[in-house]
């Protein structure tokens, strides 16, 4: 029973559309997702080579 709840509940997430709070998590998953990678890049960059 249980895996089929998890399977409705991946299901859902994957192919239902997002209510108004679901996006605004999404866009901020993403958004803070994005600014690690920018300082990641950054101090990848700033490192000496060789």
């Amino acid at each position: 029973m249980a895996l089929a709840g998890a399977g409705q509940a991946l299901y859902d997430a994957l192919y239902r559309p997002l209510s108004a709070e679901g996006l605004r998590e999404a866009h901020g998953a993403v958004m803070q997702a994005a600014r690690e990678a920018a300082v990641l890049r950054f101090i990848r960059d700033a490192m000496p080579t060789g």
